[in-house]
């Protein structure tokens, strides 16, 4: 027989498996995601000018390691020269097309994780492309004395060509991190080994005997093996 009083049926407990995994939903909704490290924030690839003593250039920095960076870059400034040359007995002009610079690679070792991290030492090497080709030529006839004149045609011309051994070992040190933010900024000082200039001399005409001079003048360049180098410049990091 029903009866009035008869209990209503006890709700059922909740496992303990069941009950765990509540809380474990409610820790995840509740507490925040873990930040992403310094490195996870940024891509570790960065892009550089530069205006330096080897003429305006770019340049790519890539993260090695948090110590090292790999820097790939090139610089090229060109130039004509056109001028009387200083000779009180010949009317003469040079005219001449120099170069500096070229592509190449740097490791940077940033060696301070404090606030001076971004003080770094750099090698490298440089395929040098540094020169200059020159055209000299009589503007008159020159005058011996005065029973002898020598026409242009007869004094002729000279070209001259320096150029340097194509791989320079470079040296440097800097202050700056392109992959230490969003933008950037550097300077460095350094010098590349570029060993002593090689001359070659082409001439024609009563000026064509010169040609034998190429060994004095790179025994007279021998002391200039080194080329110092000073840059500035800003980075963005991708």
């Amino acid at each position: 027989m029903h009866t009035p009083f008869a209990s209503a049926p006890a709700p059922s407990v909740p496992s303990v498996r069941t009950f765990t995994a509540l809380l474990l939903a409610l820790a995840v909704g509740v507490l925040p995601a873990p930040k992403e490290t310094h490195a996870q924030q940024r891509s570790g690839v960065a892009l550089s000018v530069q205006a330096s003593t080897m003429g305006p250039g770019i340049g790519v920095h890539m993260r090695a390691t948090e110590a090292l960076r790999i820097q790939i870059r090139g610089a090229y400034l060109a130039r004509g020269i056109e001028r009387p040359l200083d000779d009180n007995e010949v009317d003469a002009r040079v005219n001449a097309d120099i170069r500096v610079g070229g592509p190449e690679a740097r490791l940077n070792w940033h060696p301070f994780t404090s606030s001076f991290s971004a003080f770094y030492v750099s090698a490298g090497a440089l395929y040098n492309v540094t020169g200059t080709d020159a055209r000299i030529y009589p503007t008159s006839p020159y005058k011996l004395n005065e029973n002898k004149t020598f026409t242009v045609e007869k004094v002729g011309e000279m070209n001259v060509e320096a150029s340097y051994s194509p791989i320079s070992p470079y040296a440097g040190i800097g202050f700056g991190d392109a992959l230490n933010g969003q933008w950037g900024f550097m300077v460095e000082l350094g010098a590349y080994y570029t060993g002593s200039p090689n001359f070659s001399f082409d001439g024609e005409g009563l000026i064509k005997p010169t040609e034998r001079n190429e060994a004095v003048l790179e025994q007279g360049f021998k002391s200039f093996r080194v080329l110092p180098h000073l840059a500035v410049g800003l980075s963005y990091q991708l």
